[in-house]
C-alpha cells in the first residue's frame, strides 16, 4: 500500500510538471488572442486560411481532397499538402466558430510537444525523472530562435508551419509506440494509426519516424543477441518479432494512408520544384552556422550549450547502453548527416534542421534526467549504508 501511494505521488508530480510546460506554452501564445474572433495572419498563415475555409464551405466533411476553384484557375486541394490540422479546425468550427478553431489547430502541435516527449519516454520504459526531463526539454526547443521558418519551434509555427509542428509532436508518440511494439509485440493498431496521423499532418516528420523505426528494429535485434542495455531484461528467441511488428504496423499504416499517399506518390510528375538552393555544407563552419554553433555573422550562437550537453549525452548513452539515449543519439546523428548530404533538388536541406535541433534538446533533457536518476540512486545507497552501520553499532 505504501508503495502504491508512493507511485501515485510520483505520477502526480509527473502530471504537474508536464502540465506546467503546457501552460507556459499556451500562456506565451496569448490565450486572449487565441480565443478572440480575429484571424491569425503572420507569415504564410494568411494563405493557409483559404483552404480550410473552403473545406468547411463545401458541406461535405468526408471529402478531404476537393477541387479548389480559387488560385491558379483551380487546384487539387490537399492532394500535395496535409489535411489533418485543417480538418481538425473544420470539425471544431461547428462548435466554437472558425476563427478560434483554426487558431487552436495552429497551436495544437506546440501544445502536444511536451506531452509527446513524456509519453515517448514512458513507452521506452525510461525511469523517472527521464520522461519529465524530456518534456521540460521541449520548452527551450519551442522557444529556440536559431531558426524561424523551418518547422517545429514556435517561431516557425506562427509563420505558418503549424502542420509540421503537429506532425513532429505526433512523431514522438509514434516513435514511442513502435519502441514498445518491437520490444513486446503489442499495439500494432496504435502504432499504425499514429504513423498514419503523422503522415496526414506532414511528410518530413513522417520520414523522421520511419528512420526512428529502422533504428529501433536494429537495436532490438542487437538486444536480443545480448548487445543492449544491461539493466533491461533480455528477451531471448523470436528474433523475427521486431521486424514482424514494424512491417505489420507499417502495412496497417499504409492501408490507412493509401487514400492520400498513392495519389501523392504517383503524380509527382505533375508538380514543380520550388527551386530552393541548399544551405552550404562545405565546411564545419558553414554546417554549424545553420545548426546553432555560430550565427551568420560568426559570433557564438545560442545553442552551443545544448550541443555540448547533447554530445556528452550521446557519449554517455552509448557507454551505458541506455536504449532511449542511444535512439536519440542515432536520430540526432542521422539528422546531421541528412542535412549535410541531402542532394540538391531532392529536399531543401534547411527543412531537415528542426530534427537536429529537436534531437539535441531531447538529448540534453535525457542527460539531466539520467544524471538525476543516478544521483537519487546514489543517495539511496548512502542512506541504506548509514542505516546498516547504525543498526550494526547498536
Amino acid at each position: 500500500m505504501h508503495r502504491l501511494r508512493r507511485l501515485s505521488l510520483l505520477a502526480w508530480i509527473d502530471v504537474v510538471a508536464v502540465l506546467t510546460v503546457v501552460v507556459v506554452v499556451i500562456w506565451s501564445l496569448h490565450p486572449n488572442l487565441v480565443f478572440s474572433s480575429t484571424l491569425i495572419t503572420g507569415g504564410d498563415t494568411g494563405s493557409h486560411l483559404a483552404l480550410p475555409a473552403f473545406l468547411r464551405s463545401q458541406g461535405d466533411i468526408f471529402n478531404l481532397t476537393p477541387w479548389y476553384p480559387g488560385w491558379f484557375d483551380g487546384m487539387p486541394a490537399y492532394t500535395y499538402y496535409f489535411v489533418l490540422p485543417d480538418y481538425f479546425a473544420v470539425l471544431a468550427s461547428y462548435l466554437i466558430g472558425f476563427a478560434v478553431a483554426f487558431k487552436l489547430a495552429t497551436i495544437m502541435g506546440s501544445v502536444l510537444m511536451p506531452v509527446g516527449a513524456y509519453v515517448m519516454a514512458r513507452l521506452f520504459r525510461a525511469p523517472r525523472p527521464v520522461p519529465v526531463a524530456l518534456a521540460l526539454a521541449t520548452l527551450p526547443f519551442l522557444f529556440d530562435a536559431s531558426f524561424t521558418i523551418d518547422g517545429g519551434n514556435l517561431f516557425s509555427t506562427m509563420a505558418g508551419e503549424y502542420a509540421f509542428s503537429l506532425s513532429l509532436a505526433l512523431s514522438l508518440f509514434t516513435i514511442g509506440l513502435f519502441a514498445r511494439g518491437v520490444r513486446t509485440g503489442r499495439g500494432y493498431w496504435w502504432a499504425g494509426v499514429a504513423l498514419s496521423l503523422t503522415l496526414a499532418s506532414h511528410l518530413l516528420p513522417w520520414l523522421f519516424s520511419l528512420g526512428a523505426i529502422a533504428i529501433l528494429v536494429v537495436l532490438e535485434l542487437l538486444h536480443r543477441r545480448g548487445v543492449g542495455d544491461p539493466r533491461e531484461e533480455r528477451v531471448t528467441g523470436d528474433f523475427a518479432r521486431p521486424v514482424r511488428f514494424a512491417v505489420g504496423a507499417g502495412l496497417i499504416s499504409l492501408a490507412l494512408s493509401a487514400w492520400w499517399l498513392v495519389s501523392f506518390a504517383t503524380t509527382q510528375n505533375l508538380t514543380n520544384s520550388m527551386g530552393y538552393t541548399n544551405d552550404p555544407t562545405g565546411s564545419i563552419h558553414q554546417i554549424f552556422t545553420t545548426l546553432g554553433w555560430w550565427t551568420s555573422t560568426g559570433t557564438p550562437a545560442g545553442d552551443r550549450w545544448v550541443i555540448v550537453m547533447a554530445a556528452a549525452a550521446g557519449v554517455l548513452a552509448v557507454i551505458v547502453r541506455d536504449r532511449l539515449g542511444v535512439v536519440l543519439t542515432a536520430l540526432t546523428a542521422a539528422s546531421l548527416l541528412a542535412f549535410v548530404f541531402d542532394p540538391q533538388s531532392i529536399l531543401f536541406n534547411e527543412r531537415l534542421s528542426p530534427f537536429w535541433f529537436l534531437g539535441i534538446h531531447l538529448l540534453a533533457g535525457w542527460l539531466v534526467g539520467y544524471l538525476a536518476r543516478r544521483w537519487v540512486q546514489r543517495q539511496r545507497r548512502i542512506d541504506l549504508a548509514l542505516e546498516f552501520t547504525d543498526e550494526a553499532g547498536e
